[in-house]
């Protein structure tokens, strides 16, 4: 009796002591599962960048945020990478009916065991997936319970097939490739769905150590110097090569020995061979995989370039479109091709034209130059040069066609076109070349007076004080700028609506006339296609639609809307007097803006800087700064600007004509004759 009750205290202590753990364990999974979030599906879904054409459909640009994923759909992936993926990530990922693998758990903690150090992990791609969306890398039990339930709520809520794409969609890559597709197209120029086996293995073995695996020191398997000389000598037995001898590469490598050829495979090698045991893989094709992963190097194809300060202004144009349509984000998930106005042919010219002239440009003390080439009809930009090299490190990235400068006598045509607004006057109309009678007054760039001359000449010598005049007569800084900004050149009304907040006695004055205002060439292309136009303003136009992945159109771009900026007839004075040669001085001036063939409008510009002040801040001394040439024919507009991005000046006798006319000039005589219509 006496042992009964000592039987039967001891089954009540460790029932008391189970229970006591069992409420133990499930205080600690309370607080390891506290604030977990509940599984939900959409989580997995993600952006993919956005590929950006030329008008012909050639890649311009790849646009993306931290991630350069194309996202694969079940139909585009190849079987052998389904099957290289489960073969060496979770090779019971389909028979296994519990979410988590407690034979893989069994044998990574009996590998790690001998080898001292975590050398395999456990987790099924379910664990891997929530992982990456949910938790971080941390090594702790905490994070392992997490990941189990919720790698066990997304099996009862989403099929094998749907986690396995997820997980091939989300995996890294190397730098910033995610997904099987954005790699494949990255390494070997294919897509996902074309991949040979040996190509399928490369990519699952790369998500386990992504940096390391792509970079070029890690690309195959290293074997230590000794041992490889050791092997060579004949001194060693390749199957005395012990691990801790080898630095694990994503490809294997081969030794010379004397008996042979001694192969030492990578981790691509390991993925062939695990699908060979699975029977994925027939034993020749893992062969033919091993021979082909002997030879094979990774591509990483180089990202297009074309256009590198267009890109800015298309990705500005469409992120203003996206917040214009209700399923924004479901397109960015989906995929985008956006479809721009360049012309690839008239862009290669323009970027080949600054590099051919870039020599010539620093004889004169230029190392910066910007052209826009635009159709006058539609107003599309057909080619976008910020700067004659963006990877130049001398500010090439600056993108000089957006950053406003003092335009010289190039802004004269929109005064004229003010003053024949506000005056009724044309172009045969008379104004005075002579003293304005106040201090300070413009002088004109050859010096003296020519007194009375039609505005037609006085535009087409460029002559400075008839243009003051001509600014006073059209009712001075404020109705000139209001007419400017109709025409499409905001800047200067913007620069002097901010500099009134802190100065209300703020002015350009009479210089405003002489381009003292500052304004990016890419404004005064539009001002000159409004000339050309009859005087219509379109904005300008870089984004022609946008498509998704299968090539449907997701958002067509119209033209913009016309408005008549300035009067028929006073655009259809200026016209006629920037295109007359007869109006240009003789020589140089006239046979350089005259080309045979072509009835060609254009102005010229060039602006100073002070480069010395005596005691009183008056200046004593003046150097060119910036130089410019605008002009166009039947169907194009082209600009030129040429100068230094830190607005250095430019050798005392460069000016618009001698500097950025000759590239102007090459530009409108390549471009003749091509098409130039967007499909």
């Amino acid at each position: 009796m006496k042992q009964f009750r000592l039987r039967r205290h001891g089954a009540y202590a460790a029932g008391t002591l189970m229970l006591a753990a069992c409420t133990a364990v499930a205080g600690i999974f309370q607080v390891f599962l506290a604030d977990l979030p509940s599984f939900d599906p959409a989580v997995l879904r993600y952006r993919q960048g956005i590929d950006i054409h030329d008008s012909a459909g050639n890649d311009v640009y790849r646009m993306y945020d931290a991630e350069d994923r194309v996202v694969l759909g079940a139909d585009a992936v190849s079987p052998y990478i389904r099957d290289a993926f489960v073969a060496i990530e979770d090779e019971r990922f389909y028979e296994r009916s519990w979410c988590i693998d407690g034979v893989a758990i069994l044998r990574a903690a009996v590998a790690n065991a001998r080898a001292g150090r975590v050398v395999e992990g456990g987790s099924t791609i379910s664990q891997q997936l929530v992982r990456s969306v949910y938790l971080t890398s941390e090594q702790s039990l905490r994070r392992k319970v997490r990941e189990a339930v919720l790698a066990c709520r997304m099996e009862a809520r989403m099929s094998k097939d749907e986690i396995l794409l997820s997980y091939i969609n989300r995996v890294p890559f190397g730098g910033p490739l995610y997904g099987a597709e954005r790699a494949a197209q990255a390494y070997f120029g294919t897509s996902a769905s074309g991949v040979t086996i040996a190509q399928a293995a490369v990519l699952a073995a790369i998500p386990q150590r992504p940096s390391a695996y792509t970079d070029p020191a890690m690309l195959r398997t290293g074997v230590d110097r000794d041992v490889v000389q050791e092997l060579r000598s004949g001194d060693a037995d390749p199957r005395d090569i012990e691990s801790a001898m080898l630095r694990g590469g994503l490809l294997g490598r081969t030794v010379s020995t004397p008996s042979g050829s001694v192969r030492i495979d990578g981790r691509a090698d390991a993925v062939v061979d695990a699908m060979r045991r699975l029977r994925f893989i027939t034993a020749a094709q893992a062969d033919q995989a091993h021979a082909d992963l002997a030879h094979m190097t990774l591509k990483r194809l180089p990202v297009p370039r074309t256009a590198a300060h267009f890109v800015e202004s298309v990705r500005q144009d469409v992120e203003g479109l996206l917040e214009t349509v209700g399923d924004a984000d479901a397109w960015l998930q989906s995929g985008m091709r956006v479809e721009t106005t360049i012309h690839p042919v008239l862009q290669e010219i323009a970027e080949q034209t600054l590099l051919e002239q870039r020599s010539y440009l620093r004889e004169w003390g230029a190392r910066h130059a910007a052209v826009v080439i635009v159709e006058r009809s539609t107003r599309n930009v057909l080619a976008y040069v910020g700067n004659i090299d963006y990877d130049d490190p001398d500010a090439g990235a600056v993108d000089m066609a957006r950053s406003p400068r003092q335009t010289g006598s190039a802004f004269k045509p929109i005064v004229y076109a003010a003053d024949m607004m506000a005056t009724g006057a044309n172009s045969g109309t008379f104004i005075l070349d002579g003293p304005l009678g106040f201090r300070g007054e413009p002088k004109n760039y050859e010096g003296g007076y020519k007194g009375w001359m039609r505005i037609k000449s006085a535009l087409g010598g460029s002559r400075n004080v008839p243009a003051v005049r001509a600014f006073f007569d059209a009712g001075g800084e404020e109705n000139v700028l209001a007419v400017a900004a109709a025409m499409g050149v905001v800047a200067p009304l913007e620069a002097r609506e901010r500099a009134l907040v802190y100065d209300p006695w703020f002015s350009f004055g009479w210089p405003a006339a002489l381009g003292a205002a500052e304004v990016p060439l890419i404004e005064l292309v539009q001002a000159y296609a409004t000339i050309a136009e009859h005087g219509v303003f379109m904005p300008l136009r870089v984004v022609d639609r946008i498509r998704d992945q299968q090539g449907d159109t997701l958002l067509a771009t119209p033209t913009g809307v016309a408005v008549q900026a300035i009067p028929v007839d006073v655009a259809e004075e200026i016209d006629e007097i920037l295109r007359d040669p007869l109006v240009r001085p003789k020589g140089f001036w006239r046979s350089m803006l005259t080309i045979p063939g072509l009835r060609t409008a254009a102005k010229t510009g060039t602006s100073n800087v002070c480069l010395r002040r005596n005691a009183r801040g008056t200046c004593t001394s003046y150097g060119v700064n910036n130089v410019w040439t605008v002009g166009y024919d039947d169907r194009i507009v082209v600009g030129v600007w040429v100068g230094n991005a830190d607005n250095a000046s430019l050798a005392p006798t460069a000016d618009g004509l001698t500097v950025a006319a000759p590239v102007w000039r090459i530009l409108m005589e390549k471009a003749n004759g091509l098409p130039v219509s967007v499909r």
